[in-house]
């Protein structure tokens, strides 16, 4: 809800409190004045119209009251529950923001905990392999240097084969 709504509602809460008091400004209805034609019986009818007539303007007056009462109380409701609805839903907001946030963060690290595991894991069979290849050259090379050796030592005492 906007701030002109908001404002729009605020507005109208007030303009029908006010046509209940304005109501209250009304101009009673001229009152006939009795004249000497008319007769005592006429003239008490016309004291009743009269009673009668204000009788009305004032259960008027008191239901305009009473309605623009029941609208304004109405209204304060209204605003009341928006505003109420309105920090529940801030609210719920931020704890989704951080749950969200947690859950992503955690995820994060099981993936970097798997990535290094994986890491280390390749780090050590690479390891393992370097090393059973380095082994093997090295017994190779033992091999040929042995066999070097013995050539060298078969050089020297002079010992031909047949």
């Amino acid at each position: 809800m906007t701030s002109q709504t908001k404002l729009r509602l605020f507005c109208t809460g007030i303009l029908i409190l006010l046509s209940a008091q304005v109501s209250d400004c009304e101009q009673p209805l001229p009152s006939l004045s009795p004249t000497s034609s008319v007769s005592a019986s006429d003239a008490a009818l016309t004291r009743q119209i009269e009673l009668i007539t204000q009788l009305d303007q004032r259960l008027l007056t008191t239901v305009y009251f009473c309605l623009g009462t029941v609208v304004t109380i109405f209204a304060l409701m209204i605003g009341y529950n928006w505003f109420a609805n309105f920090r529940t839903y801030e609210r719920d907001k931020e704890t989704l923001h951080r749950e969200m946030q947690n859950s992503l963060q955690a995820s994060a690290n099981k993936a970097n905990e798997e990535t290094m595991k994986k890491v280390s894991e390749i780090e050590s069979r690479l390891l393992a392999s370097t090393r059973s290849q380095v082994q093997t050259e090295l017994q190779t090379l033992k091999k040929e240097l042995s066999k070097l050796q013995l050539e060298n030592l078969q050089g020297q005492v002079g010992v031909v084969d047949p």
